[in-house]
């Protein structure tokens, strides 16, 4: 998998500050979010429940936000099958409750 360089934010959630260090976001490896995904999609069922089917294809991309190492919040683009021009399919789009939210607009 070629991983793009990665970009750090100011960690800043809802216009106020969460934290000293940057967030930095990145391609990651499944691994890297497996427990994110858990954790927030996945409560109190099986670990391997978190992995979907696509995961580990060639045109699966895996994207998290890093707060001081740890992923924060994820998101996974897989290739779907479709009538006409593939489109992409987002699936595990996941945010840490330490992470803070954004007030929704």
């Amino acid at each position: 998998m070629d991983h793009a360089r990665p970009t750090a934010w100011p960690a800043v959630a809802g216009g106020r500050k969460v934290a000293d260090a940057p967030v930095v976001f990145a391609t990651v490896a499944v691994a890297a979010i497996l427990d994110l995904r858990h954790r927030v999609l996945r409560a109190g069922r099986p670990f391997e429940s978190a992995r979907f089917e696509g995961d580990d294809a060639d045109t699966t991309r895996h994207y998290a936000a890093l707060l001081e190492g740890e992923a924060v919040a994820c998101l996974t683009l897989m290739a779907a099958a479709w009538k006409g021009p593939p489109p992409a399919g987002g699936r595990g789009r996941h945010t840490s409750q330490s992470a803070g939210s954004v007030p929704k607009t």
